[in-house]
């Protein structure tokens, strides 16, 4: 037990919450600690597969470790400041066959070539040309949203060979019509899809009855941890609930707990400065402080905090809350293909997805804001996150006790039918790099 030491985000009626059932229910007796308690000793191979995933889907998470770790180091080297850097376009892995395909625009730099030759003793890796360069099409993408046709996001594809959009549109002459017009602009290929809305979602009052107590994510405690209730009042009237994410700290020290940055929302925009509680319960709420770091076009931000090093590992507050923890290793970077779970304070652990699209954008309405840098993930189980889940933690296992972190949580992306197609959340490195943060690891 710990110590005192948007996708949805979800917006309700003050009014309509001082009737409905807390989070909380203090006084109860307090849940067995046998489902997982920091600390715990677990067995390396899990006798079965973890919650919401097949062993396929398990060793699939596996055989990625390796890849992704190699993955990591070379979209870091890319990261760093040069020109030669700017050719860098994504990474993808193919878990079935063990392979890391790095996409690259225009000669590939010295430094680079030598790392790749020195993983390559460990990892079938390949280096794939592109047609084009990520910065180019990453603007024809953003041309493509203003330019008033319908276009909601997009993307450039895979391969770097042109770009991908979302139409909000049903009809596929539409749809066509768009692209069409859009490739003699452009002058470079487009591939368009119907879609419907694409933004992070706001939610109701939880009606849980959840009452797990102290350590718990909707009971959480200093140093708090990934996948908790955190709350904000700063739009008069309404709640706005979200999901913590990963403890982060600067290299001074200074800690903190990553959310989505659209969580800050105020009734008008996103704005820094607001307050964040965890739990429901007015009189025994824990405060853990004030956003900064709201300003786009990457969904993230953290609130200064005392944070560990764990995120929740169990069901959300709508299926009775947990106290099962996994301790973070690290982050990893993200990449087209590795498996993922999320662990977000509503919907709870939800394993099975699969990464499709990087760098995603989309223009949202209500308040007014680009946001880029985004990944993509299909659903492998028909299960989706659900709205109170903004902010939460995107993550792989490694084993069964720890899990490496991959992002943060932002929405979802709904086909014409006003159906989930895609989950999207911010790669965690895109978060660290904006401004030298690191994730809390133990």
């Amino acid at each position: 037990m710990k110590t005192v030491g948007l996708r949805q985000f979800r917006r309700t009626s003050l009014v309509a919450a001082l009737f409905s059932a807390l989070c909380l229910a203090l006084g109860t007796a307090t849940a067995s600690l046998a489902a997982g308690a920091p600390g715990q000793a677990h067995p390396d191979r899990p006798s079965a597969p973890p919650d919401g995933m097949s062993w396929h889907v398990y060793h699939l998470m596996m055989a990625q470790l390796p890849l992704d770790a190699a993955a990591t180091r070379i979209q870091a080297l890319a990261a760093r400041p040069g020109p030669a850097h700017r050719g860098f376009f994504e990474t993808a892995v193919n878990d079935s066959r063990q392979i890391l395909t790095v996409y690259w625009h225009g000669p590939v730099p010295a430094n680079v070539q030598h790392l790749i030759g020195r993983l390559r003793a460990t990892v079938d890796l390949r280096v794939v040309q592109t047609r084009y360069s990520l910065a180019a099409l990453n603007r024809d993408v953003l041309t493509a949203i203003n330019s008033g046709g319908g276009v909601v996001g997009g993307y450039p594809l895979t391969g770097g060979s042109g770009i991908g959009l979302s139409v909000h549109s049903s009809s596929a002459r539409s749809v066509a019509s768009v692209a069409s017009a859009l490739r003699s602009r452009l002058g470079v290929p487009v591939v368009a899809t119907s879609s419907g809305p694409a933004q992070p979602q706001y939610c109701a009052q939880p009606k849980s009855h959840a009452s797990l107590g102290p350590g718990s994510r909707c009971y959480d405690l200093e140093n708090f941890w990934g996948g908790d209730v955190i709350q904000q009042r700063a739009d008069p009237g309404f709640i706005i609930f979200c999901s913590g994410g990963f403890g982060v700290h600067n290299p001074a020290g200074g800690e903190y707990l990553m959310t989505a940055a659209h969580c800050a929302y105020n009734g008008s925009q996103y704005v820094n400065g607001i307050s964040f509680h965890n739990g429901q319960d007015p009189q025994h709420w824990q405060g853990i402080g004030a956003i900064t770091d709201v300003s786009g076009p990457h969904d993230w931000a953290a609130i200064p905090a005392g944070t560990g090093d764990q995120v929740y590992y169990g069901p959300g507050i709508f299926n009775g809350d947990t106290k099962a923890t996994r301790t973070v290793a690290g982050q990893h970077a993200t990449s087209v293909g590795d498996s993922l779970c999320e662990s977000g304070a509503f919907s709870g652990l939800l394993c099975g997805f699969t990464v499709s699209q990087l760098n995603y954008s989309y223009h949202q309405t209500g308040p007014s804001q680009t946001w880029t840098a985004l990944a993509l993930a299909t659903s492998g189980t028909g299960q989706w996150t659900a709205a109170g889940d903004s902010g939460g933690p995107w993550f792989s296992l490694d084993g069964s006790t720890q899990v490496w972190a991959m992002g943060i949580h932002h929405g979802l992306l709904e086909n014409s039918a006003d159906q989930p197609e895609y989950e999207m959340f911010t790669p965690v490195t895109v978060a660290t790099s904006d401004n030298g943060l690191v994730v809390n690891a133990g």
